[in-house]
């Protein structure tokens, strides 16, 4: 369940119909209920408001699609990679990991977005980590800081997460600090470190 002004939006799952999601609004009364979205693609992966606007993304693993509530219901700002998820406020803009192909094959990616199609972009694409992940995503005064957890550096079950930040381009990209493939022993394949907001 989001709220939005005067409004709230959730999604109905029918059982009798495949599971076929479908997204409605309200302003708390059954005359002013309705279904915006008879057959959203996929469920709701991650929601947040930014500047006013709740953005969220929904749709199946290969064809994720950015979506934004306004004053008229819902609509489509752009289509997204694959896998696209973890989307989070990063200062004035959206932060989001996704799985892209690159040099090295299909692997993990960090993008952002200021909520326009035209405005969405890749940052840094990390397909050398390999099948690794971006495992959590967060905003600080200093940038976007993400996890990136290694799954090729595995030594005695302890995974290689490192931990990176960024001005949200390229060059402005970097890892701050590695476990080092089991040297500093805090991530497991079980148990892996999280960002705490506070």
């Amino acid at each position: 369940v989001t709220v939005n002004d005067d409004a709230f939006y959730f999604t109905v799952t029918d059982a009798d119909d495949d599971g076929v999601i479908s997204l409605w609004s309200s302003e708390g009364d059954a005359t002013n209920t309705s279904e915006l979205i008879a057959h959203l693609p996929g469920t709701v992966q991650s929601q947040v408001v930014l500047e006013d606007t709740t953005y969220f993304i929904a749709g199946p693993t290969n064809t994720r699609i950015l979506w934004k509530l306004t004053d008229d219901g819902v609509e489509i700002v752009t289509f997204l990679p694959r896998a696209a998820s973890l989307l989070t406020v990063a200062g004035g803009q959206l932060a989001f990991t996704a799985r892209t192909e690159g040099v090295y094959g299909v692997g993990p990616s960090l993008w952002v977005s200021d909520g326009t199609a035209d405005g969405t972009r890749m940052v840094i694409d990390l397909t050398p980590v390999q099948p690794g992940n971006i495992s959590h995503i967060a905003h600080t005064d200093n940038g976007i800081v993400f996890i990136v957890r290694n799954d090729d550096a595995i030594v005695e079950g302890v995974v290689d997460y490192s931990l990176w930040i960024s001005n949200g381009y390229r060059d402005g990209t970097y890892q701050l600090i590695s476990s080092n493939a089991g040297s500093w022993g805090f991530g497991t394949v079980a148990q892996a470190p999280e960002l705490i907001r506070v």
